[in-house]
């Protein structure tokens, strides 16, 4: 007999102006995000992002984002503070920089 452990799914859904999905689950036990492609409510595709290729991941859009709050601030558009963002941004990635360090 199998014994299957449940544990609890940390996960994000992103929808663009296409109405397709951008699923991402966080997977403690495997230590992998996995995004998932969906469009019409039919998985069409998925990606296991592991270890390392998780904080470049999270790099590349801290670093996306710093550009966005900085063009934000320049075009004065109402919303979030940029500095707030960025500032949580990089906690979030210090956060999974120590996850994936313990591991």
């Amino acid at each position: 007999m199998t014994v299957t452990e449940l544990v609890p799914q940390q996960s994000t859904v992103l929808v663009d102006a296409r109405d397709t999905c951008l699923r991402a689950t966080w997977h403690p036990t495997d230590h992998v995000v996995v995004l998932s492609h969906w469009r019409e409510g039919v998985c069409a595709s998925t990606f296991r992002l592991a270890g390392a290729d998780i904080t470049r991941m999270a790099t590349f859009l801290v670093g996306v984002l710093g550009d966005q709050a900085a063009t934000t601030e320049a075009a004065a558009v109402p919303g979030p503070a940029p500095a707030n963002v960025l500032v949580r941004s990089r906690a979030w990635l210090e956060r999974w920089r120590a996850r994936l360090t313990n591991a």
